[in-house]
């Protein structure tokens, strides 16, 4: 196969082409895979292009030219096959190496597509205290004793601030796109979506809240990279792309694969039915970290793997996932309640909160797991329960310390083949192979790596993996919490009881009817209160209801408290947080 027939290549520099005649393009390959942590393809130069040397003294003085007046000029290279544009990329003299005694320039292009313009500028800092975007102003949260409400300013949407450093990366505005922070129904969940308002804030502005920022002031410089913003939204597990026209943020289940080309014949596939383990892909713990946090929902429990499958090298079978970014906001709350704790919260880092809209009015959303915590949507446990059932390295493995069957995993067996393909190869669709069919219960290979050559081979390493489990939708559990809080520090001690909701009652709303029963230190009754609270349509809590201690007269210095004859709305579960004695 004659390359120059076949192949044209065109330098361009100082927006002038040049057709050029490079040596060594056959022993030459593209290479496609996965951009390291993220879920798109890119294509790079396998190998040298020489420049230069017998008969082809001009594009040898063309570039020394180059190299004596601009040295880190780019100049662009474009590869067509049969006229159709095959692979672009760029280079610099300076990138090259050079041999004055041959008159050759050697040089490995780097890929030019359609990312450059943002991994290039991925790591360039941007003041998100200080922009256009439109603050949500305030954000009201009802601490999880149902009494305090702490008011937070300066708070943007997350999905405004990508929007934000995009546009300003890219110098314009694309199409921005995402079902995952726009639509009504969450499409990883299937419910109710939680995530459509996540705001960020600057945890220094945060911590504070009202009182303490109008004493202090605001924080005026608030600098995040594209790169950091996207590791703070991996704790949703979710991945970017962009085309040159339509920027999307999705979660790792959304991007679709194609069916594309069928490899089974023996005439196009130079093939056996041979498959290894990626095994140093499998990690057998996966670890989740915040900046601070100390409800256990908060804190989480690691996703691992009691199989042999999972790497068991000690030293390197865990992942660890660390995120600059504080979500346990009631710890915030109390630290900065008591004295002395509050360094425990670093200033530096970030804020996500789970907001819901309520009229014109933003809240924070209520959820938990023992009990009614702010900002749980972002706790560990529910971020766990929501989004990381999705693409694991193994298909079963334990989350939130319960044996779980995961909805989709990795693919992690390898299949090496070559084949014969003239015709336009797409690594982002799905292939039909003989392995697959056969062996795999007509599975599908994705591809790991293809090395495609100018005379039409390409060596491929395929992945195969387990076919995944069904999905259902996340259930939030609705519960009526009953929160006590003593009121008197000598006698007659008085508690006042107030009832908090995970969500905003419904029409008719929530009853919650229950008995006090207090009894001395050994059994003795003491008292009997019957207490019921309604809480009306659009509310989180009820009215509160006093209760005076008995005086346990000359029993114990003490006295026990329970709760009996609990009878509430349909539907939702009842929980209650009680101090234990009175004295």
């Amino acid at each position: 196969m004659n390359e120059r027939c076949k192949y044209k290549f065109i330098l361009t520099h100082n927006s002038t082409p040049r057709e050029v005649f490079p040596l060594g393009f056959l022993e030459c390959a593209l290479i496609d895979e996965v951009e390291e942590n993220n879920i798109f393809y890119r294509s790079s130069f396998d190998g040298e292009l020489t420049f230069g040397g017998k008969g082809l003294q001009d594009d040898f003085n063309y570039l020394w030219n180059i190299e004596n007046s601009t040295p880190c000029d780019r100049i662009d290279i474009t590869i067509y096959r049969n006229e159709n544009i095959y692979w672009q990329g760029y280079f610099s003299t300076s990138s090259g190496e050079w041999d004055l005694d041959e008159c050759t320039f050697k040089v490995t292009p780097l890929v030019l597509d359609n990312y450059n313009v943002l991994l290039d500028k991925s790591d360039i800092e941007y003041n998100i205290l200080s922009h256009g975007v439109t603050k949500v102003d305030p954000v009201d949260v009802i601490s999880d004793n149902g009494i305090e409400v702490i008011t937070y300013y300066r708070n943007f949407f997350v999905w405004d601030i990508v929007k934000y450093i995009v546009t300003e990366m890219l110098g314009a505005a694309p199409v921005f796109q995402s079902t995952f922070f726009t639509e009504a129904i969450n499409p990883v969940t299937l419910a109710e979506n939680h995530y459509n308002y996540v705001t960020i804030s600057q945890k220094s502005d945060h911590k504070r809240s009202n009182s303490l920022i109008q004493a202090s002031g605001y924080a005026t410089k608030g600098m995040i990279t594209f790169n950091g913003l996207m590791n703070i939204l991996r704790c949703m597990n979710l991945s970017w792309d962009y085309d040159g026209t339509t920027f999307r943020l999705e979660h790792i289940s959304y991007w679709p694969v194609k069916e594309g080309i069928n490899i089974k014949s023996k005439d196009t596939t130079f093939l056996s039915n041979k498959f290894k383990y990626q095994k140093d892909q499998i990690p057998k713990y996966e670890m989740f970290k915040w900046m601070e946090s100390n409800n256990i929902e908060f804190v989480g429990y690691p996703i691992w793997y009691d199989s042999v499958c999972a790497n068991q090298d000690s030293k390197y079978n865990m992942v660890e996932y660390n995120f600059d970014v504080t979500t346990d906001v009631q710890y915030m709350i109390d630290c900065m309640k008591t004295e002395g704790n509050d360094t425990l919260i670093n200033d530096n880092g970030w804020v996500l909160m789970a907001c819901q809209k309520r009229g014109n009015d933003y809240y924070l959303r209520f959820n938990g797991l023992s009990e009614i915590l702010p900002n749980a949507d972002m706790s560990w446990y529910w971020l766990h329960q929501c989004f990381w059932k999705h693409n694991r390295p193994l298909i079963r493995g334990y989350m939130n310390q319960l044996l779980t069957n995961f909805y989709s995993s990795q693919k992690n067996k390898v299949q090496e083949c070559s084949i014969l393909w003239n015709r336009f190869f797409d690594p982002t669709e799905a292939i039909t192979t003989q392995l697959g069919s056969r062996f795999f219960d007509g599975q599908k290979a994705i591809v790991r790596l293809a090395k495609r050559r100018p005379y039409d081979q390409i060596d491929l390493e395929l992945l195969y993996g387990d076919p995944g489990n069904e999905i259902v939708p996340v259930s939030y559990v609705k519960f009526i919490q009953v929160e006590e809080v003593k009121t008197d520090e000598m006698w007659p001690y008085k508690s006042i009881f107030y009832v908090l909701l995970s969500e905003e009652a419904p029409a008719g709303g929530v009853m919650a009817s229950f008995t006090i029963v207090i009894t001395d230190g050994i059994g003795g009754f003491l008292k009997s209160s019957p207490i019921t609270i309604s809480i009306p349509f659009g509310n989180y809590k009820g009215a509160s209801v006093e209760i005076e201690w008995p005086d346990p007269g000359g029993g114990p210095p003490y006295c026990i408290q329970t709760v009996a004859d609990i009878t509430h709305t349909p539907g939702w579960s009842f929980r209650y947080k009680l101090n234990s004695s009175c004295l």
